[in-house]
């Protein structure tokens, strides 16, 4: 159980000198207030939940910094010293998955996520693997899903495979014959995919090839549920990976109302 301390706000502390371009998606803090009257704890250079990635020296992108703030969301990402911004607004704030395509390769595709408006820090953000090349909605393809504003809705009750997965997408109609979901993988992510995105909080690399560790994998699989209003997690299928077994999310009677916005940053 995750517990959030009751936090306070000075209203001497802080006054804008123009209104907030997002005043309209919280009409009971004034359009004046810089960073809802906390400068300490909060930067809000443009009224949005903001993501910082950037690549290293090894070559490995890192969420360096996440700022949650009421609004629409940005990607900053930073590569050999030129920043580029993707703004993700479609849907209510708080109710929507952000995934931005980094790379893409023949093997894979990689891309960070961040769960908008989720407050606990541990989950709400990280990285993802899909198929590398050409984008498809062809049933069978096993290529990665285009570019797109898409419904997410959990598995019914009687799936043989229980995760939250991609039913239909703004531009590219019904996808939920593809079977795609979010799921965890083992050592090679790129093995663990025929389109569906598989997750973790941190990647490594082996020569071209991207690493997870399994139990990270698995760990940012169930923050993930949780984050989009899973009432439990179970294993079943014991018998797989070793005896690890399959993570399964039971939403019950909650209705799972977030969108998934799939943008290209390549």
């Amino acid at each position: 159980m995750y517990y959030y301390g009751a936090r306070y706000y000075d209203a001497r502390v802080s006054v804008w000198l123009a209104v907030d371009p997002m005043l309209d998606k919280y009409p009971g803090v004034s359009p004046y207030n810089y960073v809802m009257n906390s400068p300490v704890n909060v930067v809000d250079p443009n009224g949005m939940d903001t993501l910082d990635i950037s690549k290293n020296a090894r070559g490995i992108w890192e969420i360096t910094r996440t700022q949650i703030v009421k609004g629409d969301d940005v990607f900053r990402v930073n590569d050999d010293g030129k920043t580029t911004s993707y703004t993700f607004s479609e849907g209510e704030y708080g109710k929507r998955v952000n995934m931005l395509n980094l790379e893409n390769t023949d093997e894979y595709t990689l891309g960070a996520y961040h769960i908008s408006g989720e407050e606990m820090e541990l989950g709400r953000s990280g990285f993802f693997v899909t198929p590398g090349g050409e984008a498809s909605t062809k049933v069978g393809s096993n290529k990665r899903l285009p570019a797109d504003v898409y419904d997410l809705q959990s598995s019914p009750e009687s799936a043989a495979w229980r995760q939250v997965w991609v039913t239909h997408g703004a531009s590219n109609g019904d996808v939920s014959a593809r079977g795609v979901k979010f799921h965890f993988g083992g050592l090679i992510p790129a093995d663990w995919t025929q389109g569906c995105f598989v997750i973790s909080s941190r990647y490594t690399m082996v020569g071209n090839s991207i690493r997870f560790n399994q139990n990270e994998s698995r760990a940012a699989t169930v923050l993930m549920d949780f984050h989009l209003g899973a009432q439990s997690i179970f294993i079943y299928d014991n018998h797989r990976y070793g005896g690890a077994g399959r993570i399964g999310a039971s939403f019950g009677k909650t209705n799972l109302d977030h969108k998934l916005v799939l943008k290209d940053g390549f």
